[in-house]
């Protein structure tokens, strides 16, 4: 035998080789073996004593024997084998045949019950939180109720949100507190979840948390829209944080509130935070930029305000135009909307005048 723990194998039993490299090759050969060895047995103890390349060997001469009967156990000591080694490949490969012998069904309820989890913790795993969640819930089912099913189901709402499921992650957590009293404070915000799922806002409050938080465009939007209703305190600063949003109908709602919203003191602040939007690639979220700007915007937006009159850009140019005339109490004559080469010379009149202004 070429390792001493070898000798502990039959029976059971055995300690790793000392400083042994989970990710080495094995040196094993079948001819240290007598004929029909016990290979999954072998393997189990070299797992156990936590010597991983001769583990994976031995599991490499079970599949070698029996390719088409390799059951549970084997796809359990080669995902471990595979994680110990960092083997990312050979995890992947193990948790897929593993999977498949737990999608066959048992007679014994417990063990199917743990199949189910078992199943679904390898799909959580993968990434797959739709089928991890799916499975955790026929085993929620089948528990049908107490703090286990409770528990269960209280990971399935985690799952689905993590889906990205938000009417299934709420309804899971209903039933995660189904029979459970509780406190008017729980409750509440239960009943918020419910009203979130259902695209009822009924609160500023909740309005700005969902415009802040929830992944669902459809939903900020109409959380946006719930506030540009609602008058509350410290409406400017939530409509400016929500100028990070990546969905430009939230963009432009946020946008004209803050031009209709932006008092005396605001005024610098808003202009501040809109400025970028006036050269935005989205022709209504530059519209809306352009008459927030005309609206709150002074001289320190002009060069803002200048680059953005574009003759080729006919709207934009129309609305940086009204913004300018609005920040500086100035106008040069010429048609309200002038053709493209007038548009070319009003923008050069308007360049040569702010050139002119001391200090520019």
């Amino acid at each position: 035998m070429k390792r001493a723990w070898i000798l502990l194998l039959l029976p059971l039993g055995g300690c790793a080789a000392a400083g042994a490299d989970p990710a080495a090759d094995s040196t094993l050969t079948a001819a240290d073996f007598p004929p029909g060895s016990d290979w999954l047995e072998l393997a189990r103890g070299a797992a156990a004593a936590g010597a991983w390349p001769d583990a994976r060997w031995f599991l490499q001469q079970e599949a070698a024997r029996s390719p088409a009967d390799l059951g549970e156990e084997y796809w359990e000591l080669l995902l471990t084998c595979a994680r110990s080694r960092g083997d990312a490949a050979g995890a992947a490969s193990a948790r897929a045949g593993l999977l498949l012998r737990l999608q066959e069904p048992r007679a014994d309820a417990e063990e199917q019950l743990r199949a189910w989890r078992r199943a679904s913790a390898l799909h959580e795993e993968n990434g797959q939180f739709r089928e991890a969640a799916e499975l955790l819930e026929q085993a929620a089912r089948h528990e049908a109720a107490g703090a286990r099913a409770a528990a269960w189901w209280e990971k399935c709402s985690w799952l689905w949100e993590r889906a990205g499921d938000r009417g299934a992650a709420t309804r899971a957590i209903e039933r995660a507190l189904a029979g459970i009293e509780l406190a008017d404070r729980e409750r509440a915000a239960l009943a918020r979840l419910q009203a979130f799922e259902l695209g009822q806002l009924s609160s500023v409050a909740d309005a700005q948390a969902v415009l802040r938080f929830d992944a669902d465009p459809e939903a900020r939007l109409a959380a946006a829209r719930y506030l540009a209703g609602a008058v509350f305190e410290d409406d400017v600063a939530v409509f400016a944080r929500a100028l990070s949003d990546p969905e430009p109908r939230v963009l432009e709602v946020c946008l004209r509130q803050l031009g209709e919203r932006a008092a005396a003191g605001e005024k610098a602040f808003v202009s501040a935070q809109v400025a970028p939007f006036a050269a935005h690639a989205d022709l209504d979220l530059r519209l809306a930029a352009l008459g927030v700007l005309a609206a709150a915007g002074g001289r320190a937006q002009v060069p803002v305000l200048l680059e953005a009159l574009q003759p080729e850009d006919r709207a934009g140019f129309r609305a940086a135009r009204r913004a300018l005339e609005a920040v500086t109490a100035h106008s040069e004559p010429a048609p309200l909307d002038p053709d493209l080469e007038g548009r070319r010379r009003l923008r050069e009149a308007w360049l040569a005048w702010w050139r002119s202004q001391s200090g520019n």
